[in-house]
């Protein structure tokens, strides 16, 4: 079983350093018209991470290929999506396991794991606890990209996550 040990916000290229593993996968929560953008960037990712071993580099090599996810991110920012990451380990069958998990979505996006009572979570937050349901594939998600829709969908008693609704009002801008 794995469980998430990090949750990471991709801005720059720079914050992949956090992120890099042996064994990753991708998770796309975007509008129709913006997967093709968000699977490209995903193939160049994991194409990048596939060269790279984590516990070893050979000089140079990390940074160089780090740095060629620059004008992916920056097409998908321009978009209005983002891309998190989740980094999870365990075991799998009596193996050691450390994966990472990349949700292309749109921001924001909020979410909880489909056919659960858990509570809603926003997507990036410092919450390992929400973000769990990317510790694997296995897992369907349920998404809104606005409170109206949330609060639509749950009938105005919507069970927010303390954790990710506190990190949304930081977020928000001040008037």
């Amino acid at each position: 079983m794995l469980r998430p040990v990090g949750v990471w916000v991709i801005r720059k290229p720079s914050d992949l350093r956090n992120v890099v593993t042996a064994q990753a996968g991708a998770f796309f929560l975007v509008p129709d018209e913006f997967e093709p953008q968000a699977r490209a960037a995903w193939e160049e990712f994991i194409e990048s991470f596939s060269m790279v071993e984590p516990d070893r580099d050979e000089p140079g090599l990390t940074t160089a290929l780090i740095d060629a996810a620059a004008e992916p991110l920056a097409e998908l920012r321009e978009r209005g999506l983002q891309v998190v990451a989740v980094t999870s380990q365990g075991t799998m069958h009596g193996v050691p396991v450390r994966q990472t998990m990349f949700v292309f979505a749109g921001q924001p996006l909020w979410f909880r794991a489909d056919g659960t009572n858990d509570p809603v979570h926003l997507l990036g937050a410092r919450c390992e606890e929400g973000h769990r349901a990317f510790a694997g594939t296995e897992i369907a998600v349920r998404g809104w990209s606005s409170r109206d829709d949330i609060e639509q969908a749950f009938e105005g008693s919507v069970p927010w996550c303390p954790t990710c609704a506190l990190a949304d009002v930081e977020t928000q801008p001040s008037s």
